[in-house]
């Protein structure tokens, strides 16, 4: 009876994030970041200014609404039999 040849295990695939990650791993360590600090400014400075303008519209809007609900408790009339 002839000996049965070694089974090779099946090589694994490397996840697809995984080569994506390595990928951006490697573009950021060329990248020249040179410059980059007034367009990150700059880029701060606009998402701050327009998070609190929609947070000005939203207080303006909440406030409106809760100052429009009537909290006046109506007048209890008692029934006489």
């Amino acid at each position: 009876m002839p000996a049965e040849p070694a089974r090779r295990r099946p090589q694994r695939r490397p996840h697809p994030w995984t080569s994506i990650a390595t990928a951006l791993r490697r573009r950021m360590a060329r990248r020249d970041e040179r410059g980059d600090a007034y367009s990150t400014v700059i880029m701060v400075a606009i998402g701050v200014v327009l998070s609190v303008a929609v947070g000005g519209i939203l207080i303006e809007k909440f406030t409106d609404k809760a100052n429009s609900i009537d909290t006046d408790t109506p007048a209890v009339t008692v029934a006489r039999y």
